[in-house]
């Protein structure tokens, strides 16, 4: 008589997907950073003109004056071309009269500079009786573009240029202008700074800015920084990995319904918090975003996975692959809610999307963990034999404790090969638009989309890696996965400056990015057992913490130091190299022979 437990196992599996699509809640953070980051400029176009209390016809016809087919947008970044490629011309000059070089780049120089302070000040006028004037010192103040180009003040104390004859004199402008450029590279990079920065703070009117009343800045402009916005995702992933040791081995010992709910009520009232009390402070939002609901990730990541491998030691790789490419994709889903599906932050305000967001997770999470128990003991699925699994030395009949996977060999080579790999896609997924724009030479619009398929393929990825390592194998398929991504780690720069390249290397990186998150677990529960496998994989885990903090820090620092990516990305490939070499090293431990598991 046929099982039914083989039929209603599979309802594990459904409530290990939707705990895990909410739980993803943690990377669509990126859908919050652009309107917490943003300028009051952007703000105008970011959110609906109602929401600011703005008329939507003047909106559409300040946007249309900047980034129209005619807008000042592309005649900004055509003037500024235009002064890059005259001084290329010049470039031999560089070799044979150093000293007249360095003339062109001055002028080159105050060319820019006087670009960027005609732009500014068409902006930042205001009407004041039939004269339209710099609204006091509007230009050194309101946009962003004037900091990364000017030192000093373009205004003297009465508000008047300080140029002269609607020049820059080149006193001033050995001081005051682009400062740091000292080469064709350095302008060449610079230009394509300002008109990045260009798109991210555009030159909105201040008479239109001004029509936001301060009630509404103050509820739904933010102001903070890239770090700032950072640290919150980081504390956010930080807590979630500490917190994943302590619910793996709770949930060993108690299930895991009880623990993926407590998570889910962390997670949702973490949100709620930030969306109803925590206004647009940094420090609440660090609180209530950054660790409380960094707590509930973390209490109910480990959950559906060892769930899901109890009930399917015949199929681990493939259910581990569906249940965390539900984390991923509910990544994906909830940004596209917050924005171009949804329009949630364009139409509330990020504080009420946060309030909408922590609803669905409260929600979703407890009804998802109601679904999710592990297996009576001792149970295996119709005809399915471990012994024979076993024999073939892929997989141990022994359940190792914590305790005791510390003192193999096989833990630290399961733990530095996932810090290695894991830190080569959190590199990446960091720094590969910033790579295609300015190293590449596409678009930021055509690096973005490439960024996009990333996620795609990082979700199929968990699905089709843990498929395949069930059929040839964990050590082979991570061996196979580490090897084609350190091989792309090269490839992508040589075919990084073109849309289609870099559309290739993107999905080809997050594939294999993916697959970490199917095969790492499958080969923990392989290794040292099913019995305390939310345990020990929530110590393996504590590698993925270690590479989020690798990859993007070298890639920084490699940049710093070189000004290009292509260090960084040749560095992670000879890392990925050592994770090869490690993960061939890949053996079943042994049972130790006077120890018994704990519980």
């Amino acid at each position: 008589m046929s099982d039914p437990k083989m039929k209603t196992r599979w309802l594990i599996v459904i409530g290990a997907i939707l705990v895990q699509l909410c739980l993803g809640a943690i990377y669509a953070w990126s859908a919050f950073t652009t309107h917490l980051q943003s300028s009051k400029e952007n703000l105008i176009f970011n959110y609906s003109p109602e929401l600011l209390g703005l008329d939507e016809t003047e909106v559409k016809a300040e946007k249309t004056r900047i980034f129209g087919e005619d807008g000042i947008a592309n005649l900004f970044a055509e003037k500024c071309d235009a002064v890059v490629e005259g001084l290329k011309k010049e470039l031999p000059l560089a070799e044979s009269n150093p000293k007249e070089f360095d003339t062109k780049l001055l002028e080159a120089k105050k060319q820019v500079g006087y670009i960027v302070f005609s732009f500014l000040s068409e902006a930042n006028t205001v009407q004041k009786g039939e004269t339209l004037v710099v609204d006091d010192g509007g230009v050194n103040t309101q946009n962003a573009l004037n900091s990364m180009i000017f030192t000093g003040s373009v205004l003297d104390e009465n508000g008047a240029f300080k140029g002269v004859d609607g020049k820059f004199t080149d006193d001033f402008a050995k001081k005051n202008i682009l400062t740091g450029v000292t080469d064709y590279e350095g302008l060449w990079k610079s230009v394509k700074n300002l008109k990045l920065r260009f798109e991210k703070t555009p030159p909105v009117r201040l008479a239109l800015i001004n029509k936001v009343s301060q009630e509404k800045w103050d509820k739904y402009y933010f102001g903070f920084s890239t770090t700032q916005t950072q640290w919150i995702f980081s504390i956010s992933l930080a807590v979630f990995v500490i917190a994943m040791i302590f619910a793996g081995r709770w949930q060993d010992r108690i299930g895991p319904r009880v623990i993926a709910m407590a998570g889910g009520t962390l997670l949702g009232i973490g949100y709620l918090l930030a969306g109803l009390v925590g206004g647009t402070d940094h420090t609440l939002m660090f609180i209530f975003i950054g660790i409380i609901g960094g707590t509930g990730l973390g209490l109910g990541y480990v959950c559906p996975i060892a769930a899901g491998s109890k009930w399917f030691p015949d199929k681990k790789g493939l259910i581990s692959g569906l249940a965390v490419a539900g984390f991923g994709a509910g990544a994906s889903i909830f940004i596209k809610l917050a924005g171009a599906w949804g329009g949630f932050i364009n139409s509330m305000g990020v504080n009420s999307t946060f309030t909408v967001f922590g609803i669905i997770f409260l929600i979703g999470v407890l009804v998802g963990a109601m679904l999710l128990k592990n297996p009576p003991k001792g149970w295996v699925p119709e005809g399915w034999d471990p012994s024979k699994v076993s024999a073939k030395k892929s997989m141990s009949t022994y359940d190792f404790a914590p305790m005791q996977i510390v003192k193999t060999r096989q833990f630290y080579f399961l733990w530095i090969a996932l810090t290695l790999s894991s830190s080569a896609g959190l590199m990446v997924i960091g720094t590969l638009k910033d790579f295609g724009y300015f190293e590449g030479g596409i678009s930021m619009a055509e690096a973005a989309s490439a960024i996009a398929m990333l996620s795609i393929f990082n979700a199929l990825g968990r699905i089709i890696w843990g498929w395949v390592s069930d059929k040839i194998g964990r050590k082979f398929a991570i061996n196979l996965m580490i090897f084609l991504q350190g091989l792309m780690m090269i490839g992508v720069l040589f075919i990084g400056d073109s849309p289609m390249g870099l559309t290739v290397a993107a999905c080809w990186i997050g594939f294999n990015f993916g697959g970490n998150f199917a095969l790492f677990p499958a080969a923990t529960a392989d290794y040292f057992g099913l019995k305390n496998l939310g345990s020990n994989y929530g110590l393996v885990f504590t590698a993925y913490g270690v590479g989020g903090i690798l990859g993007p820090i070298l890639a920084g620092k490699m940049y710093d130091i070189t000004g290009s990516y292509t260090s960084a990305y040749i560095t992670i490939a000879i890392l990925l190299a050592v994770a090869l070499f490690i993960s061939l090293m890949f053996r079943l431990p042994k049972a130790p022979k006077t120890e018994t598991a704990e519980a």
